[in-house]
């Protein structure tokens, strides 16, 4: 628990393990040519030095992110995704918001909120984030049902709705 290990891609030999100190599971990791980004279950987020296992700074709800809230009405109220695009990182989760942290780790805007939904994916491709978002839960474990696909544009600040998803329904 609370580990992210690098291996080699070409060869499958381990590289390195970093300690995330987190409580629980790593569930999403990002990385640039200097820092491994990691976001866990209990909606806390790492920022790591990868020459060293450094841990540059720890980010979550006591910073105002509200990535974890029992309040949201989802079971799953964790740190889905993380994404640095070579300048910012993007974080969101299980309580509906996707948020552009600081350098060092504090909220720098709040790029969508929608308190009722699920952001479950988060992807970078130029100067657009797109992220995935869930309105409804299976209460019974498996995958979110259905939900609306976003992209905002990092350089203007819009976010635009591209569309619904289409249901889908894994247990």
């Amino acid at each position: 628990q609370g580990r992210v290990t690098r291996y080699n891609a070409d060869t499958g030999a381990f590289v390195k393990s970093y300690n995330v100190f987190a409580t629980k599971v790593v569930h999403s990791i990002d990385t640039d040519s200097t820092y491994l980004y990691a976001a866990d279950e209990e909606g806390y987020v790492y920022k790591i030095r990868k020459s060293d296992g450094t841990h540059m700074w720890k980010t979550g709800t006591a910073n105002g992110i509200k990535i974890f809230s029992s309040a949201s009405g989802f079971s799953w109220d964790d740190a889905y995704a993380i994404r640095h695009d070579g300048s910012n990182v993007y974080v969101a989760g299980g309580t509906g918001y996707v948020y552009k942290l600081t350098s060092a780790g504090g909220i720098a805007s709040t790029i969508y909120s929608a308190p009722k939904s699920h952001i479950m994916a988060l992807e970078v491709d130029g100067s657009k984030l797109y992220f995935a978002d869930s309105t409804s839960a299976n209460p019974a474990g498996g995958v979110m049902k259905d939900g609306n696909l976003y992209n905002y544009d990092t350089s203007t600040g819009t976010t635009v709705a591209m569309g619904r998803q289409a249901a889908t329904y894994v247990n």
